[in-house]
């Protein structure tokens, strides 16, 4: 790999990892049937002296004993925050999932853990109205995780930082950005939800659910919300059929926003007599927070057959905006008659309102 003195070179791996009990505390990776060290990484990348540096590992960093055949030679945000984090430092971080002796855990849905939170706390400091700080980032993702195994109920990240800050002296469009797999961040969505906060735990008290047989639409918690608040969702299919479900919200301006299914979550196959909960939990990538402009917004659930689903993914609803919420509600419907006809498929809509 060819590096050049102002690039941003970020090196990220998600997969198998063990510590090989070297005195390292970083993990071995496992590539193509052998080992790589992180800190070789680290150690090749540095010496071709890139502007900024990050080595990113999500993976097991637990003892074993490896045989010598085995082991081989030493991969809405806020556009002056990105300018702020990868041009105003010179230095370099390294990190990975857990401390040695633990495993790091994820799932199918997810992906890993550590990874997840590491995101939720970039985005939140790319998003931030201050100045941002990869020493903030690094200390909120190093906090311990749930892993939800009895065995080791938590993984705790480590992190090592040799930054100083310094003033940029290339323009942006100088400057190359190498990154080996690292997923896109979460975009920011229209007003009044944006991506990605931190999601609270959810209150005791929640909005009733809607009266309805076969849809009904539950928020957590309980409206009103001030600015500032996150939101859960809770759908529930209480019909005899599979269906596959879409949510929008309208604000109080009439814009018009879906906000599920979204690149973080696409699972939105919903089995009769099932609920599904937007996000479901922390690790999800992305999350709902309250913003202007204040007033009743309105949310909407849509439950489709699966040949209906490309039909409706394929509209432009969010270009039927309207002077209020009411309108624009009236015209999504009218559009979703015209896109499906009268029958075959289910909507349901819940009130909530945002104050200051």
């Amino acid at each position: 790999m060819s590096v050049g003195p102002n690039d941003v070179v970020i090196f990220y791996y998600s997969g198998h990892g063990v510590n090989l009990n070297k005195g390292s505390k970083w993990p071995a990776l496992v590539l193509g049937g052998r080992l790589l060290d992180l800190d070789e990484v680290k150690a090749r990348i540095k010496a071709k002296n890139p502007r900024f540096l990050m080595v990113f590992a999500d993976a097991c960093n637990n003892l074993v004993q490896v045989i010598s055949s085995f082991r081989g030679t030493k991969g809405m945000p806020r556009a002056k925050n990105y300018r702020q984090l990868f041009l105003n430092y010179r230095g370099d971080i390294m990190a990975s999932s857990s401390i040695p002796g633990q495993k790091s855990w994820g799932n199918n849905g997810e992906g890993g853990f550590f990874t997840q939170a590491f995101l939720n706390h970039l985005n939140e400091e790319l998003a931030s109205a201050s100045t941002p700080s990869w020493e903030e980032i690094m200390e909120r993702a190093k906090k311990p995780l749930p892993t939800y195994n009895s065995e080791q109920p938590f993984q705790h990240p480590q992190y090592e930082i040799n930054i100083r800050r310094v003033e940029a002296s290339l323009q942006p469009s100088e400057a190359s950005i190498h990154s080996s797999a690292i997923p896109p961040l979460a975009p920011a969505i229209k007003p009044p939800l944006i991506l990605p906060p931190q999601i609270e735990a959810e209150k005791q008290s929640a909005e009733p659910l809607v009266a309805h047989d076969d849809l009904s639409i539950q928020v957590l918690p309980s409206s009103p919300f001030h600015l500032g608040d996150t939101m859960r969702l809770k759908v529930r299919n209480g019909g005899r059929e599979k269906g596959y479900l879409l949510v929008w919200d309208i604000n109080s301006a009439g814009q018009i926003t879906r906000i599920f299914p979204n690149q973080f979550d696409q699972k939105h196959a919903l089995g009769a007599g099932k609920t599904k909960t937007i996000p479901e939990n922390a690790y999800s990538g992305f999350g709902f927070t309250i913003v202007e402009p204040v007033g009743q917004s309105v949310l909407v659930a849509l439950l489709v057959k699966k040949h209906q689903v490309q039909t409706v993914l394929s509209e432009r609803f969010e270009g039927l905006e309207a002077p209020s919420a009411a309108q624009a509600l009236q015209r999504l419907r009218g559009q979703l008659k015209q896109k499906l006809g009268e029958n075959g498929w289910l909507m349901n809509t819940l009130d909530y309102d945002i104050v200051d």
